[in-house]
């Protein structure tokens, strides 16, 4: 048992002997217990909704991620058990349906995983081959671009934007007032926008902080590589983060072109605790440069098939909830007797 989190349903009966971390709790049950009790079915049993809102009434601390469950607590927590033979009828039944459900859920997660593949591959294609089939290619001596249309210019990061470093001291932070903290945590979406901390202006003259103007390439420096968004608003970064400011080429063009890079990040990083890239690194980023017109077409492209990509990513992971719930109730169901399961057959046995 994680004794921070079995309020949250992080508790199961062991199938392996091993080592844990001092963030759990390791109850080895009296021999007494197995007269009355499978384990299988008590493993079900304790991830119940019923018992782990138990934990959570038996928990304490000072704040919420830190509640502990103390043994004692646990202990008192009376167990529901029918007959031996019941038990091991409904620890067998759920075993049968759960397989059959996380087979389901892996199937979604592979869906997702591919489609997550193509929208790469879109965009990898879109940004250094462009959208005409028939352009006259060249090679851009660069080996991870490839062939590139003949009238692209390729060129380097630092011609087509200045590069943006923070400042490494860090400015006290606040919920509610003055320029928006940019973490990696706000870097889930092409445009970010809502942030949950800001800086004072106080703070920030105090700790030097320079601020980024609103519609820069915001990038992670210290692994992540690839990830990329562009800020809607002005916002100071911390120091896991770099940013390219656009000059000579379109922002949305230059964010898709950053997040399939990976490979020359990695390649220029130094490695310390972390892999990082520092300004001369973001400086000398290869960026392939089409006319405006054709950034601007590409981009287009590449949003539209973004949209189809993802809305199919989104009935995956509604797909992947609406089966998880029905485990939950399954299971819910099983072990406090709503269904009995003792006549029911799993592949022509009965359970």
């Amino acid at each position: 048992m994680n004794k921070m989190k079995a309020w949250q349903g992080s508790i199961a009966v062991s199938e392996y002997e091993g080592i844990v971390s001092p963030a759990y709790f390791v109850y080895e049950p009296e021999a007494k217990l197995f007269t009355y009790a499978q384990p299988k079915y008590v493993h079900y049993l304790l991830r119940h909704p019923i018992y782990i809102a138990q934990y959570l009434r038996q928990s304490k601390g000072i704040r919420v991620n830190q509640w502990d469950l103390d043994p004692s607590e646990f202990q008192r927590i009376e167990l529901l058990l029918p007959d031996k033979d019941e038990q091991l009828a409904i620890a067998n039944f759920l075993d049968y349906e759960t397989a059959k459900i996380d087979t389901l859920i892996e199937k979604q997660q592979q869906l997702i995983k591919l489609l997550k593949e193509k929208l790469q591959a879109v965009i990898s294609q879109a940004v250094t081959k462009g959208l005409n089939p028939d352009a006259p290619m060249r090679d851009s001596g660069v080996e991870w671009l490839g062939e590139v249309p003949e009238h692209w210019v390729v060129t380097r990061a630092k011609f087509v934007s200045k590069i943006f470093v923070p400042q490494r001291n860090k400015p006290e932070l606040n919920e509610s007032n003055g320029v928006a903290w940019a973490t990696m945590e706000d870097m889930k979406n092409i445009y970010i926008e809502n942030f949950s901390k800001f800086v004072s202006e106080t703070s920030a003259k105090s700790a030097g902080s320079k601020m980024l103007k609103n519609g820069s390439v915001i990038a992670s420096c210290v692994g992540n590589f690839g990830v990329a968004s562009i800020n809607k608003i002005d916002v100071i970064i911390n120091q896991q983060l770099q940013a390219f400011l656009p000059v000579k080429v379109k922002a949305e063009y230059l964010r898709e072109l950053v997040s399939i890079s990976k490979s020359y990040f990695e390649l220029v990083g130094t490695a310390a605790t972390l892999v990082y890239v520092n300004q001369q690194g973001f400086e000398n980023l290869p960026v392939l440069n089409p006319p405006k017109e054709e950034q601007k077409s590409i981009c287009a492209y590449i949003e539209a098939e973004r949209c189809k990509l993802d809305g199919l990513i989104q009935k995956s992971e509604a797909m992947i909830n609406l089966i998880n719930e029905r485990r939950t109730v399954l299971i819910s169901a099983a072990v406090t007797g709503k269904i009995d399961v003792r006549s029911i057959q799993c592949d022509g046995q009965r359970v």
